[in-house]
């Protein structure tokens, strides 16, 4: 039995359950886990996500929101720690007493050094980052990938999707070695899934997530006996790049769920305003929710809401945030390194410390109003010793003016603009 490793993206969503149901029957297999930010350049972290949501739908980003807000409340809880397990990989790691550590880079020297000196010999990646250098050529250690596709199809960061566009039949996985050219390395197995006829992206995703389990005793068996599958189906090789809102808009046709009809009938649903209200308030602690398309999307539809909609947007943020601002005060780095392990390393942080140090609360009002991270102005705020209620004012200003001014202009601008064709016309 070789000494493994694994190397897991920071995921609460999906990883923490499948985790957890591996190493129930099997936490003698894994030595240590290591986790990993999905990106490290945040304009790919982007465009990834935007693509991602998108592609996935309103109904699984209102799921994917709720569940998560539920788990991040759940793991600040006095409570068992069997209780919230799930709430995080390092939970689940805690719960079986495996050894977790956080890091930035899988390229980094600190990784690779700690692979010689401890001599694993094995890792097992579901890591969106890409290898290169050192690590991989280590003489006696070896890494494998698990990659959502039929390789050599839909090589790249949205496989399942790929797949649908294609219209292909058949989906799968392939676990492979990883090597310097991606999602080329030597197969160690492949597994079709059977597909059925109303399966989506998320769907065919929750189908792999609930097998990983599975799939990785799999790839360890065959690792241990070199029992290594030659893959015979013959595909094409394609890699997918990003796909563009016209690609994504023809998958949405393809499966008979046009992303826009959904939206219009979860926009007319008597609980939108409601849920509405909840994804503000989380996007205050997940970062990257598209609460303003979300927002004016809803106010195209039924204009005469707008002042409500602004209102519960308004009072949702500020309580949101004034929550964020109570958990920095109270745990101080620990909220930022649980909330956002990297982002005083970001951009983000540095643009706002800087406005907080050359225009103090005004630069919060400033904050609250522009589409970037919040946390970065109010850990500043916290730690410049702002009072609370000084805080709390700013950003009701700022969401206020935001909110507001988005939800007036979606209401009445499109009118006056089909007017004013209509006179000139």
């Amino acid at each position: 039995m070789k000494k493994t490793i694994l190397l897991l993206n920071d995921d609460r969503y999906y990883y923490p359950a499948a985790l957890d149901r591996y190493l129930s029957k099997n936490k003698n297999r894994i030595s240590k886990i290591f986790v990993f930010p999905a990106f490290i350049d945040a304009k790919k972290k982007k465009e990834f996500e935007q693509a991602s949501m998108r592609i996935m739908g309103f109904s699984f980003v209102t799921k994917y929101v709720c569940r998560t807000l539920f788990l991040s409340v759940l793991s600040l809880l006095p409570v068992p720690l069997r209780w919230k397990k799930h709430c995080s990989i390092h939970t689940v790691a805690s719960l079986h007493g495996i050894p977790l550590v956080n890091m930035r880079s899988v390229n980094s020297q600190e990784l690779t050094e700690e692979i010689r000196r401890e001599n694993y010999q094995v890792g097992l990646s579901m890591v969106s980052q890409i290898y290169t250098g050192e690590i991989l050529s280590l003489s006696t250690f070896k890494l494998y990938n698990f990659h959502p596709s039929l390789l050599p199809r839909n090589k790249g960061k949205f496989p399942f999707f790929w797949a649908f566009y294609r219209e292909e039949k058949e989906q799968g996985v392939t676990c492979h070695e990883i090597t310097p050219r991606i999602d080329d390395g030597q197969v160690v197995f492949q597994k079709e899934f059977k597909m059925k006829d109303d399966d989506t992206v998320p769907s065919t995703i929750a189908r792999f997530v609930e097998d990983i389990p599975e799939y990785m005793e799999e790839a360890l068996s065959r690792i241990d006996d070199a029992r290594f599958e030659t893959p015979v189906n013959g595909f094409e090789a394609f890699y997918g790049p990003t796909p563009n809102k016209e690609q994504i808009a023809h998958y949405h046709t393809l499966v008979k769920r046009s992303l826009l009809d959904r939206i219009k009938k979860n926009y007319d649903a008597p609980w939108y305003p409601l849920v509405m209200t909840l994804i503000t308030a989380a996007n205050i602690f997940l970062l990257f929710l598209p609460v303003e398309a979300i927002l004016v999307g809803g106010i195209l539809f039924k204009p005469k809401t707008w002042a409500r909609m602004a209102f519960w947007q308004t009072l949702a943020a500020t309580v949101s945030t004034m929550i964020l601002a109570l958990l920095v005060l109270w745990k101080g780095q620990a909220t930022l390194d649980w909330l956002a392990p990297h982002i005083q390393q970001t951009h983000s942080w540095e643009r706002s410390t800087h406005m907080m140090r050359e225009w103090g609360l005004w630069a919060l009002v400033v904050i609250s109003i522009l589409p970037i991270p919040i946390l970065p102005g109010i850990a500043f705020a916290i730690f410049s010793n702002m009072s609370l209620p000084s805080i709390g004012v700013a950003v009701f200003a700022g969401r206020a003016i935001k909110f507001y001014g988005l939800c007036f202009i979606a209401a009445y601008f499109p009118t006056r603009f089909k007017k004013k064709t209509a006179i000139s016309n």
